[in-house]
C-alpha cells in the first residue's frame, strides 16, 4: 500500500463555501481554549469546572454528564457567536483533519456500490459554530460545535471505490465514476451554514449555489494525520 500521508495527500477534498459563509473548519484546540467546561450537577443545571477534559463518564449521575459551552448564549441570538467567528474562524489557514483506516474484511458495502473497500481515506472537518437559517429566516437551527467528514473508499490496490459525504445526521454515498473531482480532488460544495457537503452545485439559499462561492484552499491547509 502507498504511504498513508501520500494517500491523505492525493484524495483530499476541495471545499467550495458560499462567499457570506462565516465559518471556516478550523483546529479544535481554539474551541477548546474558548469554551467553557461544564457538568451537570442537577437536571438542567450547569457548572464550571476546571478539571482536565474528562476520558470517562464514571461518576456521573446525569446525561449528557459533561459539555463545552462557548461564553455566548443561544437564546441571545447569533450576535455574540458572530464576534467570536473573528477568534474561531480562519479563512486563511483552514484546517482538516485526515486518517486512513483499515476496512474489516467482511465488512458490506453500501448499497448500489460494486468491489470491495479496503481503506478508508478519512477527512474531518471542525466547525465552532453550525448557523442553519431557512428561506427569510423563519427558522434557525444552531449549536455549538460542528464534526463533517468526506470519505474516499479505496480498493486493495488503492483505486477508489466511492466517496461518502455527510450531512449532519446522514449523508450520501456516490460511486467514484460519478464524483466530480479534479484529477484526483473531489469536488465538495459546502452547505451555508450548517456545513453539510454536496456532490453537486444547488441553487437553494441553505446550501452552496453556483454563484458567489469561494474555495477553500484545503489541499495547502494545515493537516492533522494519525495512522
Amino acid at each position: 500500500m502507498a504511504d498513508r500521508h501520500d494517500l491523505l495527500q492525493r484524495f483530499m477534498p476541495i471545499l467550495y463555501f458560499r462567499a457570506d459563509e462565516a465559518w471556516a473548519p478550523a483546529a479544535v484546540e481554539g474551541f477548546l481554549q474558548l469554551a467553557r467546561h461544564e457538568r451537570q450537577t442537577a437536571r438542567g443545571v450547569w457548572t464550571r469546572t476546571i478539571t482536565p477534559l474528562p476520558t470517562s463518564s464514571v461518576g456521573c449521575t446525569f446525561t449528557p454528564c459533561y459539555r463545552l459551552n462557548l461564553p455566548c448564549a443561544l437564546k441571545a441570538g447569533a450576535t455574540c457567536y458572530e464576534k467570536a467567528a473573528a477568534t474561531l474562524s480562519d479563512w486563511k489557514h483552514p484546517v482538516i483533519y485526515g486518517r486512513v483506516l483499515d476496512v474489516p474484511a467482511a465488512t458490506p458495502m453500501p448499497a448500489g456500490i460494486s468491489g470491495k473497500a479496503r481503506y478508508l481515506v478519512r477527512y474531518w472537518l471542525f466547525y465552532s459554530f453550525d448557523d442553519w437559517r431557512s428561506r427569510g429566516e423563519r427558522l434557525w437551527q444552531a449549536h455549538e460545535g460542528d464534526w463533517e467528514t468526506i470519505t474516499v473508499a479505496l480498493a486493495a490496490n488503492t483505486n477508489p471505490i466511492f466517496a461518502a459525504y455527510s450531512q449532519h445526521c446522514s449523508g450520501t454515498v456516490r460511486a467514484w465514476s460519478k464524483v466530480t473531482r479534479m484529477q484526483t480532488h473531489p469536488i465538495d460544495y459546502v452547505a451555508l451554514g450548517s456545513h453539510a457537503n454536496y456532490f453537486s452545485q444547488t441553487s437553494s439559499p441553505t446550501q452552496s449555489s453556483a454563484a458567489s462561492t469561494r474555495t477553500s484552499p484545503t489541499r495547502a491547509a494545515r493537516k492533522h494525520e494519525s495512522s
